[in-house]
């Protein structure tokens, strides 16, 4: 009995102190908004722009048109109808669809019917349908003082776009289906692409000039290792930092005053797990210091984010992440240095280029 007693103690002491040299650390994911940047910016970077929209009236009697200028826009930058010079014009212009061609295509079915009843003597067992190819054009065009700054077809009538009907049990049920969709189908594929190259349009424009809304995600480090001491306050840390990063949006940033207090218990880890060989103290480094990264990633403070990569990669453990940590904090600084006067990814482009 004391032998199983004292078995019983090794076991457990040895549980114990493999829990305390050794920390499973575990991805934490979260998801924020940003205000992307123009990609291909103006001078001024902030400035009005009109839209036009231009299809035969043959289109413009199968769609909203007036949902059409709603929804082309340049996210971020002011509309007017009234242009002026310096001012941006955005031209949408649309065709027609034409119909290219219907052809039959058969199919041979089985000895029964779909509702498994016999197929009768009278029916030639093979199933029809039609592929209706037709094409389509549209294409943006961006304009500023009578010159076009940006050209892009958004469909062209070189790509050729088809539709299958369902299946009809005899020539005759599909002709007449032909003779009496024809025009729906038409004005179904019309509304199809004109929505489609609105969206198509909206979504080159704002990209290149722009300053959309996105959304991200990313994550932080936390850790699962129920015996050892820093397990609950290491989780609630990371519990704290994901809300903290999931309140960024495109309007409002990180700001240092509320993760000071994170970034102190992170670099607190750094002072007290100090061992160079114990799994357990390079690990919780290493989760520290890919948080104290990310945090500074968020504060928008790329010679920060440098700093703590240097150190990952000191730290020995998961190095491949200095090289992540540092081409983040490049891209930060690349995008930040393409413009004088922008420096953050959140602002209200309205009252932040007030004059």
């Amino acid at each position: 009995m004391r032998k199983t007693v004292l078995s019983l103690l090794l076991i457990l002491f040895v549980v114990n102190v493999f829990a305390q040299n050794n920390v499973n650390v575990d991805n934490y994911r979260f998801n924020y908004t940003y205000r992307a940047l123009p990609t291909k910016p103006q001078i001024p970077l902030f400035f009005y722009y009109s839209v036009y929209i231009n299809m035969p009236n043959s289109v413009a009697q199968v769609v909203d048109v007036d949902m059409l200028y709603d929804q082309l826009i340049i996210e971020g930058q002011r509309r007017t109808d009234e242009i002026k010079q310096g001012d941006v014009s955005v031209n949408l212009d649309m065709g027609f669809v034409e119909i290219v061609s219907s052809d039959v295509k058969e199919r041979e079915g089985d000895s029964k019917d779909k509702d498994s009843q016999k197929r009768g003597k009278e029916k030639d067992n093979k199933y029809y349908s039609m592929v209706i190819t037709y094409t389509f054009e549209s294409k943006v065009v961006v304009a500023k003082n009578g010159k076009n700054i940006d050209y892009y077809p958004l469909y062209n009538r070189i790509n050729k776009l088809t539709f299958q009907t369902r299946e009809y049990s005899s020539r005759r049920d599909l002709s007449e289906y032909w003779k009496n969709n024809r025009e729906n189908l038409r004005e179904a594929f019309t509304r199809e692409l004109v929505a489609a190259s609105v969206s198509r349009a909206a979504a080159r424009i704002t990209s290149l000039y722009g300053f959309p809304t996105t959304k991200a995600s990313d994550i932080i480090k936390t850790i699962n290792e129920k015996k050892h001491p820093e397990n609950i306050p290491f989780r609630a840390a990371s519990d704290n930092l994901k809300l903290k990063l999931e309140t960024i949006n495109a309007y409002t940033p990180l700001l240092e005053d509320d993760v000071t207090d994170l970034i102190d218990y992170y670099e607190g880890i750094l002072k007290r797990y100090t061992d160079p060989k114990l799994n357990a103290d390079i690990r919780l480094r290493y989760a520290a210091l890919y948080n104290l990264c990310k945090i500074y990633l968020y504060l928008e403070q790329p010679e920060n984010v440098k700093q703590y990569a240097d150190l990952i990669l000191e730290n020995g453990y998961d190095k491949g992440d200095c090289k992540k940590m540092n081409e983040a904090a490049q891209k930060l600084e690349l995008l930040f240095n393409s413009s004088d006067r922008i420096k953050t990814r959140h602002f209200d482009p309205d009252t932040f280029f007030e004059d």
